[in-house]
């Protein structure tokens, strides 16, 4: 999600890891407490999109169906 997106609410917990920051990215595990990680966007669109990515640099995926409009209500 985008900064804004992402400061407009959240799970708690979740850390900001927005699409367009992904490409060419140093992506390392020890950014993050594992290497099995849940994404979402706003509508599940950017989370599809960003799977190859992070699976390419080690993470173990998986996409919150829906998107922040579906696990935060």
């Amino acid at each position: 999600r985008t900064t804004s997106e992402f400061t407009a609410g959240h799970v708690d917990g979740a850390e900001n890891w927005p699409l367009a920051q992904l490409p060419g990215a140093q992506l390392d595990r020890e950014r993050s407490s594992t290497s099995r990680v849940t994404i979402h966007c706003q509508s599940g669109y950017r989370a599809r999109a960003a799977i190859g990515l992070l699976e390419q640099a080690g993470f173990e995926v998986q996409a919150v169906d829906g998107g922040y409009a579906d696990v935060s209500t």
